[in-house]
């Protein structure tokens, strides 16, 4: 008799229902880790683009479907001149599955790690990311009162927010004399953080300019409404950098 004929129906049940469990668990894995996010990188590299009406890239997509965390790579935003209006070398994200019973999404964690950002002042004194605010500010009538509606405003908590050596670019033509200046390295950590502002979320923010000028700002913030309290430190501020704000009215 072999070992098969020799186990009990209840012990065939159970084999069947461990081996469909491996099954399931395995495809899972499969679609999370390699397929899902090969399918969704040329999706969203192409939506972002004709949202954002510039050329978007994305190195990689990664995803991890048992921790509910994902993880972009070397994002580029290219702005219409052909420099990067915003990059990114990695961002992590992890998804908290209590987000899926709430009126709230959750995270235990948020990182970026070296954004860059340029914002231009163009010599109308227009910005060369207007077109996005304007965009993002315009909604329709319908969707601004949902918002407004304390019920229906899904509410985001981030249990720890880090942005660890982001750079800063700012340029503007508007003036007399052109002004550039660069402030990095730019490092956030922001703990216990949400949008209902019902709690304190303590956080730090520090940031170096190309000049040596330094501000830092720690302390505590809540956003309803939007308060602050803490600590807030500038030194080394270079005047003569600013001689393009007020050239022509001092002498």
């Amino acid at each position: 008799m072999s070992q098969k004929d020799s186990l009990s129906p209840t012990s065939r049940k159970r084999s069947k229902a461990i081996v469909l469990a491996c099954l399931i668990v395995a495809f899972y894995a499969i679609m999370g880790f390699l397929a899902v996010p090969k399918i969704i990188h040329p999706i969203v590299e192409e939506q972002l683009s004709e949202y954002l009406n510039r050329d978007v890239s994305i190195e990689r997509i990664r995803l991890n479907p048992f921790t509910l965390s994902g993880t972009l790579e070397n994002f580029l935003i290219t702005d219409h001149d052909g420099k990067p209006l915003f990059s990114l070398k990695r961002s992590y994200a992890n998804f908290q599955i209590i987000s899926l019973f709430t009126q709230s999404w959750t995270f235990k964690e948020i990182s970026v790690e070296k954004p860059f950002g340029h914002i231009v002042v163009n010599k109308d004194r227009s910005l060369n990311v207007t077109d996005l605010l304007e965009k993002l500010t315009t909604q329709a009538p319908e969707e601004t009162a949902k918002e407004n509606d304390a019920e229906d405003r899904l509410n985001v908590t981030i249990g720890h927010l880090v942005i660890a050596d982001g750079v800063f670019a700012y340029t503007d033509h508007s003036l007399p004399l052109p002004f550039e200046t660069v402030a990095k390295p730019i490092n956030i950590d922001l703990r216990d953080f949400g949008t209902n502002g019902d709690t304190e979320a303590p956080y730090a923010f520090s940031a170096t300019t190309e000049s040596g000028e330094s501000f830092s700002w720690k302390g505590d913030i809540l956003l309803n409404p939007i308060r602050s309290s803490g600590e807030i430190s500038v030194s080394n501020i270079s005047l003569p950098k600013y001689k393009p704000f007020h050239y022509g009215l001092i002498n």
